[in-house]
């Protein structure tokens, strides 16, 4: 069977429901027309007549591929799977509208389950916005997030209504789920970034009330030491996202961070315990 994706299923299925000659130049189409003999090829597009949409009909039918995507629930991968051999092409990820948080207190229940302290427990959307929380810090880097209880210098923003949010990456728990986290929580929504031209552009990103950076004192201090450990190379190539930079709360640290081209991961900042401030965004 050939590979489509969900957006190929989909043009291939809007092909079939209008039943119509049809043109189209795409390179994917060309390699379905090749491996399935379906449509002619010409010029780089593949030409479909009736009779060639009929057959595609068909190879649906036989692929067990749905002619639209009403004919089933596509909502999950195990859904998904009843009605199609890949399925990967559900309509979610499989941690979609789930999060990956952590508390430090021993008080924050999900119905009759205590959140254990200082451990990463996964939940979902309506369970976590069921908690009573004044305040979510999410955290870019799942190393730092994980061993959070190691370190004193981000506990201190943390009370037993605070909850921490890994921000998720490609693969693992979704950017995308915590904008919908976002949009809904009512309490207070803090940012913890590595501290680089890219994040304190991040610090802005709509929703966030507030941001937790190295005491600007504390990066004056280390970089006249010449105890910083700055990664120059990350720098230059993220210096261009300092033009979007429109935050006034966080001048300061954007003019330490511009003059002494800084780049400091939240591991980096971890490692060294570095002193951090939490300040409200405009």
């Amino acid at each position: 069977m050939f590979s489509l994706t969900r957006q190929q299923i989909s043009t291939l299925q809007t092909i079939i429901g209008k039943s119509i000659p049809t043109r189209k130049k795409a390179k994917w189409l060309v390699h379905f027309a090749h491996a399935t003999g379906i449509g002619s090829v010409r010029n780089n597009a593949v030409e479909l007549s009736i009779t060639d949409i009929e057959t595609l009909k068909g190879y649906f039918i036989t692929q067990r591929i749905p002619l639209t995507f009403e004919d089933g629930d596509f909502s999950t991968r195990t859904t998904t799977a009843k009605v199609l051999s890949n399925e990967k092409i559900a309509q979610s990820s499989v941690t979609h509208c789930r999060y990956l948080v952590l508390t430090l207190s021993d008080t924050l229940h999900i119905e009759k389950s205590v959140l254990p302290a200082g451990r990463a427990t996964d939940v979902t959307l309506e369970e976590l916005l069921s908690l009573s929380l004044s305040r979510l810090i999410v955290v870019e880097n799942l190393e730092t997030f994980l061993n959070l209880r190691l370190y004193s210098n981000i506990q201190q923003f943390a009370d037993e209504r605070t909850l921490f949010v890994f921000r998720g990456m490609k693969g693992c728990y979704s950017t995308k789920s915590l904008l919908s986290l976002m949009e809904q929580f009512e309490g207070e929504k803090i940012g913890y970034f590595d501290f680089d031209p890219q994040g304190l552009i991040q610090c802005g990103h709509k929703g966030f009330d507030g941001v937790v950076v190295p005491e600007a004192s504390a990066l004056t201090k280390l970089v006249m030491d010449g105890h910083l450990l700055s990664d120059n190379d990350k720098f230059t190539k993220q210096h261009h996202c300092t033009f979007s930079f429109n935050q006034e709360s966080l001048k300061t640290h954007y003019e330490i961070a511009i003059k002494h081209k800084l780049a400091l991961s939240q591991e980096y900042l971890s490692a060294i315990e570095a002193p951090l401030d939490m300040i409200a965004l405009n």
